[in-house]
């Protein structure tokens, strides 16, 4: 399957340079404050859990509701999204993937690079890290998603005995890799109903549910034309609260494939702005909750 090609020449391209000028080369505060506010949530949620204050099995849905809004924080920061372009602050993006990533039990090096390469080959049976999830049955996504971090370690040591791993970022992965294994069996030694319920087990729901996600934000169709392989998802006034969360906030995932450099904050004003043009170019809209037009509501009960 061919690169997938540059969106300048789309019709909305313009507005879309400038928003993104607006947006881009600043910290992104309701990101970083979000990782901050997430980090503490869950460190005060794992202190009143051991310490005995709140029941364990109320700290393990606690701790999932901490995790799980990790990954899309998680996913801002594979994207530089961030620092967003900020001089000299490349390593903030860094410190808030790596502390991210540890709560889903991901390694942020090995996530950014496979993401990185879903962004670059989304959809080809053959370079897509995330295919496999298209065209499977909801639960069994699910299921199988909750080993995410499992099946990217594997790829990615397929990717580096192929040569297309550079040899430093293997070395430095092997070394953060083995960490992560390490506390996560010496935990479980030491504490193993405490280690899976507060933190194994809610890290395994959210990478789930958010794979889970992620497929739905995509169509199972082999081509290079972002138009055909992703989509944008609204809700309709309140169940954008229910829409933007569960999608990690990147609900707007055919402009976040088109521009994968924009912070989430950036979408919501593209759409706002572009809507028309983007529906006219054959972007793939879905509303939920939408009520139907009274001309749609007449042409059905005529029928």
């Amino acid at each position: 399957m061919s690169t997938i090609t540059r969106p300048a020449e789309r019709p909305y391209a313009a507005a879309a340079a400038r928003i993104l000028k607006q947006e881009m080369g600043r910290i992104v505060w309701p990101t970083a404050v979000a990782s901050v506010v997430i980090f503490l949530a869950y460190g005060l949620t794992l202190y009143l859990a051991l310490s005995g204050t709140i029941p364990i099995l109320l700290g393990a849905v606690l701790a999932f509701i901490c995790i799980h809004p990790s990954a899309a924080v998680l996913h801002e920061a594979s994207h530089r999204a961030v620092s967003s372009g900020a001089k000299g602050l490349r390593w903030l993006d860094d410190l808030v993937g790596y502390v991210h990533g540890l709560m889903l039990t991901y390694d942020f090096g090995i996530f950014r690079f496979l993401h990185l390469r879903h962004h670059q080959h989304t959809n080809d049976p053959a370079a897509d890290p995330d295919y496999w999830m298209q065209g499977r049955r909801p639960l069994v996504i699910f299921y199988l998603a909750m080993f995410s971090p499992l099946h990217y370690l594997r790829l990615f040591i397929e990717l580096a005995r192929k040569g297309q791993v550079p040899r430093r970022e293997m070395v430095w992965a092997t070394a953060r890799v083995l960490a992560i294994v390490i506390t996560i069996v010496a935990l479980m030694v030491v504490a193993p109903g405490k280690t899976f319920l507060l933190w194994v087990f809610p890290a395994s729901v959210a990478s789930g549910i958010v794979n889970l996600s992620h497929s739905m934000l995509h169509r199972p169709v082999v081509s290079a034309d972002r138009r055909m392989t992703t989509l944008i998802v609204r809700g309709e006034r309140l169940w954008e609260w229910v829409v933007s969360p569960f999608f990690w906030l990147n609900n707007h995932h055919f402009l976040h494939h088109e521009f994968p450099r924009a912070p989430f904050t950036a979408h919501g004003r593209m759409f706002r702005e572009f809507e028309g043009q983007l529906r006219a170019d054959g972007v793939q809209v879905l509303i939920v909750g939408q009520q139907p037009s009274r001309q749609e509501v007449r042409t059905g009960a005529s029928a």
